[in-house]
């Protein structure tokens, strides 16, 4: 029997929700970063590192489960694929355990709050041999918020793979970069026809705002 389609609200309930947000770290979102050269020919750096923080308060105060998922390359968790792509992208041996490279951008970091966690990976997709699907679960997660860098590719393969979990899954419009503006909106225009939903971040804030008090009833529950 067909399941009931839930609406945008519902999905978006804040008793189920929790944001994901992506490799937000200075190797690849700061000016200075190894990936500096070339992330920072794409505009929208700038503008998701000015727009997150904003959804992140939102997120705080409707009481929605933020993850920060941070990339850490320490050699002895690289196989030889994997390094090679790192080459190729000059990234190997940058951002290890305890390096600047490694470390957050700016103010998008975790703040201590008690929804508020931390998972690190060592491959693109972060479900990928990390506890990210037992913390989702145990919290009694269905949405997933996709925020982060890069679209098109931590963020991406991990929004697919959170589908193919039986998560919904939501890609940010405003709180998500990439290299490459083209690459952004290819892959968005793909997620939205194969995986999931795009949603602008205002439209995010503006549905749990007016779901405060009481909480939007879910067919979630």
């Amino acid at each position: 029997m067909q399941e009931n389609i839930l609406t945008l609200e519902e999905k978006l309930n804040t008793q189920h929700t929790a944001i994901l947000v992506i490799d937000v770290q200075n190797g690849s979102c700061h000016i200075d970063g190894v990936a500096a050269p070339a992330s920072f020919n794409s505009s929208m750096i700038p503008s998701m590192k000015a727009t997150l923080p904003l959804l992140l308060e939102d997120a705080r105060r409707a009481g929605v489960l933020i993850v920060y998922v941070r990339a850490i390359h320490d050699l002895a968790y690289l196989s030889p694929p994997y390094a090679e792509q790192l080459q190729k992208q000059g990234t190997y041996g940058k951002s290890v355990s305890g390096s600047w490279e490694a470390d957050y951008c700016d103010e998008i970091r975790p703040t201590g709050g008690r929804r508020e966690v931390e998972i690190i990976k060592h491959r693109y997709n972060a479900f990928h041999g990390t506890e990210l699907d037992l913390l989702l679960r145990s919290n009694g997660i269905k949405t997933l918020v996709m925020t982060g860098f890069a679209t098109g590719g931590c963020v991406y393969t991990t929004a697919v793979d959170g589908l193919f979990r039986d998560y919904y899954v939501i890609m940010a419009e405003g709180s998500l970069a990439d290299r490459d503006d083209e690459a952004h909106r290819v892959f968005l225009r793909r997620f939205q026809w194969a995986y999931g939903d795009v949603v602008p971040t205002s439209k995010i804030v503006e549905i749990w705002k007016t779901a405060d008090s009481p909480l939007l009833a879910s067919k979630l529950s």
